[in-house]
């Protein structure tokens, strides 16, 4: 009787176990179709070409380009697996002096996943970004702010349309050759698991335990419960594995792209990090003869954006590019 009765318990609890990731799945599901009615798409959805896939764009200040429309236009893209939220604080801020724009790359944030299903194409992303633009009535100049993994889609942007990149700014941004450099190897393949994760709930029960509080930091309330809420989709992930994998490509484009001759250019490091860091970005700085190169005390990688404090030294560096481009003509020379 005793082992019929173990039997049975061991059976419950594995049928237990099984059931917990479908469960999971379900709670997942519902969530996700909640979040995606209390947070809307702040800014527009735009189709591009004849897809059905819509890229996300949220544009601000854009009287500044009625009243000037040699104006540059500020693009902001963030780090992989950020998003146009985690510009809360720099937006709005950059919004007093410029046009600025913030946008998902496809699949991230409220940007539709590529329809094709291909591999991620950094080119043909920043082709996607350029078409939306015109669509929306806002052609270059641009002075494009790339944070970590967006400083290399920022710079794939600028060597497909030089003659339309007034100047950049790259806030803590990622190098194409860190992994050997930093010993750190290729990035592909380091975030698989993260959707797996998505899909079970796991990542909600983790966002509950504090996992992504430095990807939101102190960022006003609204972008903040944005954020918690798309950190958790299984989408969102997805598209991070495949940018990821892309890194070698991207590193290759770079690697050919034209010299950026005197385009003024700024380089932010976060003050935490490290002399190696500081070396691969002071590289990037020399990219331009109008190049420089700052470190911000205190600021760590996600602090530059998500901090209110820290966020103003990359609201500052686009405020003093934007100036010393005022007298350029467009792209570089």
């Amino acid at each position: 009787m005793g082992t019929v009765m173990n039997r049975r318990r061991i059976l419950i609890v594995l049928v237990v176990l099984a059931a917990l990731p479908l469960v999971g799945a379900g709670w997942q599901r519902l969530a996700t179709d909640r979040d995606h009615r209390r947070y809307p798409p702040p800014g527009e959805l735009v189709s591009i070409e004849d897809h059905e896939a819509q890229l996300h764009l949220h544009t601000q200040g854009r009287h500044h380009r009625h009243d000037n429309p040699d104006a540059p236009v500020v693009l902001l893209d963030a780090g992989t697996p950020g998003f146009s939220a985690q510009w809360g604080w720099i937006q709005p801020a950059i919004a007093e002096f410029a046009t600025v724009v913030s946008y998902d790359r496809p699949g991230l944030g409220w940007s539709d996943p590529r329809p094709d299903k291909d591999p991620f194409d950094p080119r043909d992303t920043a082709d996607r970004l350029h078409t939306a633009l015109q669509k929306l009535g806002l052609p270059g100049p641009y002075l494009l702010v790339g944070h970590s993994y967006g400083g290399l889609t920022s710079r794939v942007f600028a060597a497909a349309y030089p003659d339309e990149i007034s100047g950049i700014v790259l806030a803590d941004p990622s190098h194409p050759d860190q992994g050997s450099r930093l010993g750190t190897g290729d990035p592909g393949g380091s975030m698989w698991f993260m959707a797996a994760l998505a899909h079970t709930g796991a990542l909600r029960i983790g966002m509950a335990t504090g996992m992504f509080d430095s990807r939101i930091g102190d960022l006003p309330e609204r972008q903040a419960d944005e954020a918690a809420a798309i950190f958790v989709q299984a989408g969102q992930w997805s598209t991070v594995e495949l940018e990821l994998a892309a890194w070698s490509d991207i590193a290759s484009q770079l690697e050919h792209a034209e010299p950026l001759g005197d385009l003024p250019l700024t380089v932010l490091t976060a003050g935490t990090g490290g002399l190696d860091e500081h070396q691969l970005h002071a590289e990037l700085a020399a990219l331009s003869s109008r190049g420089s190169h700052k470190s911000v005390a205190e600021a760590t990688h996600l602090s530059l954006l998500t901090d209110r404090e820290h966020s103003r030294a990359t609201i500052d560096a686009v405020h003093a590019t934007l100036t010393a481009c005022s007298g350029c003509s467009w792209g570089r020379r």
